[in-house]
């Protein structure tokens, strides 16, 4: 029993350090990447059973915004964005709507909501060194809606050991209707009304 008891003393020191080794290796670097998204068509106004579509197309090798260096930052295993959807009623009222639209892919896969009244989260596809989302909003009632598309925080890659990254966004060539919106805005919001 005793050299039972010490050789299993003996394995757990050996794992221990080679943890602690491997721990004390690691760097724990993170990077701070923007990323750019686009809502075709961008018209103010569409039609009930009309679709926006929200697209995401980006390189894999990314500009580290505090060091300005690109960073191959491939292989993200948890790269998604979460959607904020709201009916604007009034400039302080909002109601949850994540309801008022069926949802359609392109490119990408649906992620379980915390709360999926107003949240509805899509996980982005790697194809060919490139990151990408094409997910088609097809409503179901009028009214005016914003879109507001949160950043994504503590990404982690299968190829970048020892690091996370937070993908900040931004829309990109496309009218993003503050007026319809009181003028309430921001790099990731976007409001449409449907007629």
């Amino acid at each position: 029993m005793d050299k039972f008891l010490t050789v299993v003393t003996l394995i757990f020191i050996y794992v221990a350090t080679v943890f602690a080794t491997c721990k004390k290796n690691c760097n724990n670097t993170t990077y701070n990447f923007q990323v750019t998204i686009n809502a075709v068509p961008d018209n103010d106004s569409i039609l009930i059973n009309d679709t926006v579509w929200f697209s995401i197309d980006e390189s894999t090798e990314l500009r580290d915004l505090t060091t300005n260096n690109i960073v191959n930052f491939n292989g993200a295993t948890n790269l998604s964005f979460v959607f904020g959807i709201w009916k604007v009623i009034s400039a302080q009222s909002l109601q949850p709507a994540a309801g008022s639209f069926t949802y359609f892919f392109k490119k990408g896969n649906f992620v379980s909501p915390v709360d999926s009244t107003f949240l509805r989260e899509f996980a982005l596809v790697e194809e060919i060194n490139r990151y990408k989302l094409q997910v088609g909003f097809i409503p179901k009632q009028t009214g005016i809606f914003r879109i507001l598309v949160e950043n994504s925080a503590n990404v982690s890659s299968r190829n970048v050991s020892c690091a996370k990254a937070n993908f900040a966004i931004k829309f990109v060539n496309t009218n993003q209707h503050f007026y319809l919106g009181y003028n309430i805005w921001g790099e990731g919001v976007y409001y449409f009304k449907v007629k």
